[in-house]
């Protein structure tokens, strides 16, 4: 009996020790991998970093003559407005809207 007690001690301690190496082994992997992304994300803003350095920024004043176009007697054809949008319009401009109520707040329903 004391065998077999021994023989699966024996096994747990190996599996433990297995397991805590491998996952040692997981972790330095990901470790590497982490370590190679920022490496390549370094590299990459190093080159952007570069880039922006080599750009020229140069100011320039531009002068010309201002061209004017000017239309007279313009002609909206194809401008419908519904009657509601007419009659709208028409007190706007006649100034015949009158508020909601005398403090301009309507009611709530």
């Amino acid at each position: 009996m004391r065998e077999i007690l021994a023989i699966i001690l024996a096994l747990c301690l190996v599996a433990s020790a297995g397991g805590f190496v491998g996952n040692r082994l997981k972790q330095a992997e990901w470790d590497r991998s982490i370590i190679a992304t920022k490496e390549a994300q370094d590299k990459a803003l190093d080159a952007a970093a570069k880039a922006v350095a080599q750009i020229n920024v140069t100011q320039q004043t531009i002068v010309q003559k201002v061209q004017h176009e000017v239309q007279t007697k313009t002609v909206y054809r194809d401008c419908v407005v519904p009657d509601d949008g007419s009659r709208l319009l028409n007190a706007a401009i006649s100034n015949q809207d009158q508020p909601a109520s005398g403090d301009g707040v309507q009611p709530a329903p």
